[in-house]
């Protein structure tokens, strides 16, 4: 039976709470984060959710004597030792109840809306009709592979995927292109009547399919659960004839899909995030593991950025990373040369609207009224807890950019009774009199409905139907306020 330890964002845990652990649980725990912090390439997106940073230790998870206390990163990490399998969960704050640990149906609910997150962010997941969620293991990675082990079967059970590949064979008839160099040689050899061709063959031995055969096997070493490996195993049964080979993330780039096929593009991506985003791997035949960990001020970004983006207004004519042709995209220039170079300054959302340009900056911070915040020399809104330096950083993409309407988004908390107004700060450009600089704080509401209350049976698509048309409401609502 394998322990399992909820963390949430900056909330320390007690390891007095779990019984039984090691004497040197913690030292495994920090050999384990830092061999994944320092191999993070492998398994985190580099292009979307990649930290850069020079560090060499881990910040996952600072860990003390007693304690633990996880960092700004979301998902699981799995591990055995000497038979003994611990999955410690790292989940959103936003979800924190200090005085109620989730149970095992709020802990699916937490991971629903993770995967909604993520499946409306800049990759794909399935959403088949399922009971993916129920029964699951309180494992954010098992409930995962389950999702897509049930949809890829469900693919693969009625159709199948050729290609035309090329390939390169001796043959007595010539095919495609004939290779003469390589034919200089056999016939050099006595073996003038075997002609080397290159051509197209329509093959069910392609490089998708090999792909998905390596990533079902990986898949299947891992999991605990039996109906994931029973699918898993069902789908190597179709791939019998496949080639067993090596599949990496460069694989998957290379693969071309006709777009009628979705569905084979669903399980690409699928196969994409597993290969670059799981990390799995064993040394000194003592530690296994497999850990899935995503940044989550990154996937709030690009969750609030998708979203937007399908906010269907007639205020609304882009939504993009970059002003364009208004404003500069550096802040500083260093005399003496002539241009602004230097500081380049990367907005989080920017919205091209009927007759001006606003940006957004995505905030993954609690935000809420709370007397008993202390206002550090100034440091933050005693009030609303909003930091000084938000509010800088925002009147320096004001200045630089040409920009004077600018929103912090931030998500709601799980105990937020309702949609709070927050203030209007306006700051006069003392050297452009006639420039007034509006910065508007938003919360955001990225939760069900009924929060953790819901029920994680079904398409996912269905399950937040109403929570996404509300999102994107709460989206335009915000922009148009900026407009007023």
């Amino acid at each position: 039976m394998a322990q399992t330890i909820n963390l949430f964002e900056y909330d320390p845990f007690p390891l007095g709470q779990i019984s039984g652990l090691p004497d040197d649980f913690n030292k495994s725990l920090n050999q384990i984060l830092n061999r994944i912090w320092n191999e993070r390439k492998r398994f985190v997106p580099i292009s979307t959710y990649y930290a850069e940073t020079k560090s060499k230790k881990q910040n996952f998870i600072e860990i003390k004597e007693h304690e633990l206390i996880c960092g700004k990163w979301i998902g699981s990490v799995n591990f055995s030792k000497k038979g003994k399998q611990y999955n410690i969960n790292l989940l959103p704050k936003i979800f924190h109840r200090p005085e109620n640990p989730p149970n095992e149906s709020e802990l699916n609910a937490i991971f629903s809306h993770i995967l909604w997150w993520l499946s409306e962010s800049e990759k794909e997941f399935p959403t088949s009709q399922s009971n993916s969620m129920q029964g699951m293991q309180s494992d954010l990675l098992e409930v995962m592979i389950h999702i897509f082990s049930s949809y890829a079967l469900e693919v693969f059970s009625t159709s199948t995927h050729n290609s035309y590949d090329e390939v390169f064979e001796n043959t007595e008839n010539i095919r495609g292109k004939i290779d003469f160099s390589a034919y200089s040689e056999n016939y050099g050899r006595g073996n003038r009547h075997t002609v080397p061709c290159t051509y197209d063959s329509f093959q069910f031995d392609n490089r998708f399919n090999q792909i998905v055969r390596y990533v079902c096997k990986l898949l299947s070493s891992v999991t605990s659960n039996q109906n994931s490996r029973k699918n898993l195993e069902g789908i190597i049964f179709l791939f019998n004839e496949v080639s067993d080979i090596r599949a990496t993330v460069e694989d998957c780039d290379k693969v071309k899909l006709n777009p009628i096929h979705s569905e084979f593009k669903t399980i690409l991506d699928h196969c994409r995030m597993f290969l670059s985003s799981l990390s799995t791997f064993k040394w000194n035949n003592e530690f296994e593991v497999f850990a899935l960990l995503i940044p989550a001020e990154n996937l709030f970004e690009n969750f609030i950025y998708s979203m937007l983006k399908k906010v269907n207004s007639p205020n609304i004519k882009r939504v993009s990373r970059s002003t364009g042709n208004h404003g500069r995209s550096h802040l500083v220039r260093q005399i003496p040369r002539p241009n602004y170079d230097r500081f380049q300054m990367r907005h989080d959302i920017v919205v091209k609207t009927t007759d001006r340009v606003v940006i957004l900056d995505t905030k993954y911070k609690k935000i809420y009224p709370e007397e008993k915040v202390l206002e550090q020399d100034g440091e933050i809104d005693r009030k609303y807890n909003i930091s000084r330096s938000d509010i800088y950083q925002m009147v320096s993409y004001a200045v630089g950019s040409g920009v004077d309407r600018i929103a912090l988004i931030y998500p709601s908390l799980m105990k937020d009774k309702e949609q709070e107004e927050l203030p209007v700060y306006e700051i006069m450009d003392e050297f452009n009199k006639d420039t007034l600089i509006k910065i508007y704080p938003f919360k955001i509401n990225i939760m069900h409905e009924e929060k953790l209350s819901i029920s994680s049976k079904g398409r996912l698509e269905k399950i937040f139907e109403n929570s996404s048309e509300n999102l994107r409401f709460q989206l335009n609502k915000a922009v148009e306020k900026m407009l007023e």
